[in-house]
């Protein structure tokens, strides 16, 4: 988890670095992860959003796929002052802003950004817990 660091220029966002998050390892697992304090109380001005990844480039959508219903990513960012968030996922990073738009832009500037993965129906709790067709 980091903090990005940057300033507003109207309606554009400009990130000129990420700083470490202070962030407990005992209150941090592959699902979640929970600072020990702000980025301003660590010492960082300049704040412009928070950045986290998925390491397994999973699930990096701040809105379930073909819903406006909001993942726990975009309820976080809803929760917090920040203009913009992002996802580290893969080869590309997934952001919104404050028009709870997502956008993505890959990491390789030459390569066009890979779209998340398309998962199956349900929540899939192990391999062939729903069938690809949608057959039970």
């Amino acid at each position: 988890m980091g903090c990005m660091i940057g300033e507003v220029r109207g309606q554009t966002v400009v990130v000129s670095r990420i700083a470490p998050a202070d962030v407990e390892p005992a209150q941090s697992a592959a699902t979640h992860v929970v600072p020990k304090e702000s980025c301003e109380s660590a010492g960082w001005t300049g704040t412009v959003g928070m950045i986290h990844s998925h390491p397994t480039g999973e699930r990096c959508w701040y809105f379930f796929p073909g819903t406006q219903v909001a993942s726990s990513d975009g309820v976080s960012f809803a929760r917090q002052r920040y203009p913009v968030d992002a996802i580290m996922c893969g080869a590309y990073v997934a952001w919104v802003g404050r028009d709870m738009q997502q956008h993505q832009v890959p990491l390789d500037r030459g390569k066009a950004a890979q779209p998340p993965p398309v998962h199956a129906r349900g929540n899939r709790i192990r391999a062939g817990s729903a069938s690809p067709s949608g057959e039970d």
